[in-house]
């Protein structure tokens, strides 16, 4: 028991070398298999910036001239927008109603892009501007409310709300700057501290920054986010555009606005040409339009359990079938005097011993997979440094806990067998 553990590695280095081999390519394995879903399931956990609970998508449409019962005298634009108005007071009527908004191409679970460029401006009066590519979302301004969009420094919904009403204020999402080399103004509270709005007209507004908008809830958050209030959620300045009427309703209330809703479909919801023609949970179009996301992440993430299983159930295998060998080993170390907690730390010290002389070399692997883009992500090119480290983390505790349960019970038996029995076996 006083001979080094480390002499022992060199003394026995042939067998310890494939085990070396053996801890490398375990090690980088697991962590490439880990990695290529720990982002997506990251995201997942996380908000994707706004909350679509008890909100309902109320769908219209405007009658052509060739309806059955189309109205001539109510077909002109003023007349649209007045039974439009209309139509949505008596939306408002409805049980439960907290909030209603428009919206044009910005629900989430919608796939439609509405991009533009949109410029900046230092307060400071350097005349420094900033253009950028933005997801554009025009709204109303109680879409912020029926959303439940926070901001990125603590403001409410409902603050929000109020500052973007009349055309006020605009909002950008908190990675504006995210790929510029202008690190300060990563922090959400510079932006709208040192920069406005300004727009084509060179007027300016103030900004005040969101939290990121993702398009789902697996996809990380792609684009910059801008959002104004273009739409007038009262007197709507065009309803051929068939707006996206969004309701926020009481979730107690929930049964009866879709009741209520329903009912009136066909008749007190149908003004001169614009009427109500559907009504559906946000909900609903979230799990339809993620089915095949779905599908993508519960394929992946089987197999990455199955290979993560398989590997671990391998390496304990390996170091219970090394222990199981050494029983003699424990039984002469029994005899001259050695207890029962020297002999186990003994052999777990060797195997931990190599793993953390591997360990470094696997990290540097794994970064080299890195470098040389050979990661394959679910739904993007790359992730943060520290999810890389985490997945490094999270494969040496699951390599240290096979070697462990794999020297533990063997060990254990073995010590409980008789010396003398032990050494007549050999």
């Amino acid at each position: 028991m006083k001979r080094k553990l480390s002499v022992q590695i060199r003394n026995e280095w042939r067998s310890n070398l494939w085990l070396a081999a053996e801890f490398l390519i375990v090690s980088v394995v697991m962590w490439y298999v880990l990695v290529t879903v720990f982002s997506t399931l990251w995201v997942r956990t996380g908000s994707p910036g706004y909350d679509i609970s008890n909100v309902w998508l109320v769908g219209y449409d405007v009658m052509n001239s060739e309806g059955r019962d189309y109205d001539e005298s109510r077909g002109d634009d003023e007349s649209l927008r007045q039974d439009m108005a209309a139509m949505l007071r008596r939306v408002r009527e409805a049980p439960g109603v907290k909030a209603l908004a428009l919206s044009y191409s910005a629900i989430p679970y919608n796939y439609n892009f509405n991009g533009s460029n949109y410029s900046m401006i230092r307060k400071d009066g350097s005349e420094e501007v900033f253009n950028g590519f933005f997801a554009r979302k025009m709204i109303s301004p109680s879409y912020i409310t029926v959303m439940s969009i926070p901001g990125a420094n603590g403001e409410t919904p409902e603050e929000l709300t109020e500052f973007i009403k009349d055309g006020r204020g605009v909002l950008v999402s908190e990675n504006t700057f995210e790929m510029q080399d202008v690190v300060e103004y990563n922090t959400p509270s510079r932006i709208a501290e040192d920069w406005l709005f300004l727009d084509n007209d060179s007027s300016t507004l103030p900004l005040k920054t969101i939290v990121n908008q993702q398009r789902n809830d697996y996809e990380p958050c792609y684009f910059r986010t801008f959002m104004q209030a273009s739409i007038n959620e009262d007197f709507p300045q065009n309803p051929l555009a068939l707006y996206e009427i969004t309701v926020k309703v009481d979730p107690s209330k929930e049964k009866e606005f879709a009741e209520w809703i329903n009912e009136k479909i066909g008749n007190y919801l149908s003004v001169g040409n614009v009427y109500v023609n559907d009504l559906i949970p946000l909900e609903a179009i979230r799990t339809l339009n993620q089915q095949d996301i779905m599908s993508s992440v519960n394929n992946r993430v089987a197999i990455v359990v199955f290979l993560m299983v398989s590997i671990f159930l391998g390496l304990l295998g390996a170091f219970w079938f090394r222990t199981q060998n050494r029983t003699g080993e424990i039984a002469i170390r029994k005899v001259n005097g050695a207890t029962s907690g020297q002999v186990f730390r003994r052999l777990m010290g060797e195997g931990l011993l190599i793993l953390a002389a591997v360990t470094p070399i696997a990290w540097i692997c794994d970064w080299g997979l890195i470098k040389l883009d050979l990661v394959v992500f679910l739904f993007t090119d790359s992730a943060p440094l520290w999810q890389y480290i985490t997945c490094a983390a999270i494969t040496l505790a699951l390599v240290v806990l096979a070697v462990t349960v794999g020297i533990w019970f063997p060990a254990r038996k073995a010590m409980k067998i008789d010396p003398a029995s032990a050494l007549a076996h050999e």
